[in-house]
């Protein structure tokens, strides 16, 4: 049974491996927006789909657009947290480009870097079942780690006062929002009525999941140091409870009934498999759930 998503004998790892050094140089959303784009041509030789990386990189530049367009009421803070906020995506494309060195050159690399990946990371970029599973279904895997796991701990570095929340839950998430419905649009152009029911559940999810992180953000503010371990121990199995959802749904059931009325009916499904979960969790669970089936 393969192991992981790509061949660690074959894949080409060292372009990647050189982007992501290059990305922590990144001091602005400009920085963060150029990086992403450096490191996309170099994740399909690397063995890793980019669909999560596309969205990301479109919704980079279009932060970085409207902070040059004055949106922002503290564009200082979004250049101050982007940096950080990336440095956790490309921290497993690290240990990816780590652990393939260890495979193919003896003495290099870590060969216990995907080991000490984060769990929803590894869902993300890693597991098998990747090969096989429809575009959307990695995009929400990766809108899951990101937000879900990363998002509160990326800020807890930055440290961002209340006076930023308004860029950050008004013109950040409306950015994001609207790349993911254009993305969506572009692919379910025969599904009117599907769509017009997909766009507001979704943005009402991604807007719970970011509301939900910047929770996690106060409440890491109040955390003795010596347990912020735990406390991001614990982000990475909520992220990776709503990852295994995905990965059970998306290919079957998503796949099926993402078509018809049966949209409510299978975020119920995502709601149900994760029924101890907090509220946000699960709203978090029906965004993801709800991606309609061309897209996927």
């Amino acid at each position: 049974m393969q192991r992981y998503n790509f061949d660690p004998s074959s894949v080409d790892v060292i372009p990647l491996a050189r982007e992501v050094e290059v990305s922590r140089d990144a001091t602005s959303i400009e920085d963060v927006a150029a990086a992403l784009h450096a490191i996309e041509p170099t994740l399909e030789p690397a063995g890793i789909q980019d669909d999560f990386h596309h969205i990301y990189t479109l919704v980079s530049d279009r932060v970085a657009a409207a902070k040059q367009r004055g949106e922002f009421q503290r564009p200082e803070m979004v250049d101050a947290t982007s940096p950080v906020f990336l440095g956790y995506y490309t921290k497993p494309l690290g240990q990816i480009a780590d652990f393939v060195q260890s495979v193919q050159h003896e003495g290099h690399g870590n060969p216990n870097a995907l080991e000490e990946m984060k769990r929803c990371w590894w869902l993300t970029l890693v597991d098998p079942r990747l090969a096989g599973a429809p575009r959307g279904q990695r995009t929400a895997l990766g809108i899951s780690s990101h937000i879900i796991a990363d998002l509160g701990f990326s800020m807890g570095h930055t440290k961002p006062g209340k006076d930023y929340f308004p860029d950050y839950m008004n013109v950040v998430t409306r950015t994001l929002n609207g790349v993911i419905v254009e993305e969506i649009a572009k692919q379910v152009p025969a599904h009117p009525i599907s769509y017009k029911v997909l766009v507001p559940s979704i943005s009402r999810g991604i807007a719970a999941m970011r509301h939900q992180s910047w929770r996690d953000y106060e409440r890491l503010r109040r955390t003795p140091t010596d347990q912020h371990a735990a406390l991001e121990r614990t982000l990475d199995y909520r992220a990776t409870l709503v990852n295994q959802t995905i990965h059970a749904v998306g290919p079957t059931a998503l796949t099926a009934m993402a078509r018809t009325e049966g949209l409510q009916s299978l975020a119920g499904l995502g709601v149900n498999v994760a029924g101890r979960l907090r509220p946000g969790l699960t709203k978090a669970i029906q965004t993801v759930v709800n991606f309609p089936s061309k897209f996927l």
